[in-house]
């Protein structure tokens, strides 16, 4: 039938990261069983920003040493949440199972755990 359960923290998510990057999101549906339509848009480029010294970054990453266990079922999420965390500088350990990420956490230590509440065992 295409629907797909889920816990809903998604679009929340995908909001949140949207308007982060200065972007907008919208949703239209024409009701119950008719699906919908998501619309984000992004500026084509940012103003020029004037950091202060406190706020100037060198090349390295701000989670540069990092190590991080992310564990989700879900394979999109999976790619995008590393790829961001990746683009930081952190070092990355992702498994779809959560027995899996027991068995890793057991042999590292992690200094960060990010995990799907909902992940089957």
């Amino acid at each position: 039938n295409g629907h797909k359960g889920g816990l809903g923290v998604g679009l929340s998510l995908v909001k949140q990261l949207v308007e982060a990057h200065g972007g907008s999101i919208s949703a239209h549906s024409d009701g119950l069983g008719q699906g919908a339509t998501f619309k984000v848009a992004f500026p084509l480029s940012s103003p020029p920003r004037i950091s202060t010294q406190s706020e100037a970054f060198d090349d390295e990453g701000q989670l540069s040493g990092i190590k991080v266990l992310l564990v989700d079922d879900s394979p999109e999420v999976l790619e995008t949440m590393t790829l961001l965390l990746e683009m930081e500088q952190a070092h990355v350990v992702a498994t779809a199972d959560a027995r899996e990420a027991l068995e890793v956490a057991r042999n590292t230590v992690f200094d960060v755990v990010i995990s799907d509440i909902g992940m089957p065992f």
